[in-house]
């Protein structure tokens, strides 16, 4: 049985991010990251753009949250502008 084990070095760097150990658990993208690895296994960089370009929103979206950025500002733009207007007032514990 050899001392260190090479070829498993690839799993702690590279590609999907599955940890080996029980204990450890796995990164919430990894089943988006998997879904598209999925899709584009074999394709090639050009024709996985495009004909994956679905599972590459949905595990870029997962990773960077820029949806859910977008959806938090625009929420409190909408409160500030009703704060001012008049029509919204905090609850006392949110002062």
């Amino acid at each position: 049985m050899p001392f260190l084990h090479v070829q498993d070095w690839d799993k702690q760097f590279i590609g999907l991010q599955y940890p080996e150990s029980p204990v450890l658990e796995k990164p919430r993208c990894a089943d988006l990251e998997l879904d598209w690895l999925r899709c584009a296994d074999g394709l090639g960089w050009k024709r996985a753009k495009k004909e994956c370009k679905v599972e590459m929103e949905d595990f870029w979206e997962c990773a960077q949250g820029t949806k859910k950025m977008a959806r938090y500002h625009t929420i409190l733009k909408e409160r500030k502008k009703q704060m001012a207007e008049g029509k919204y007032t905090p609850p006392p514990e949110h002062q």
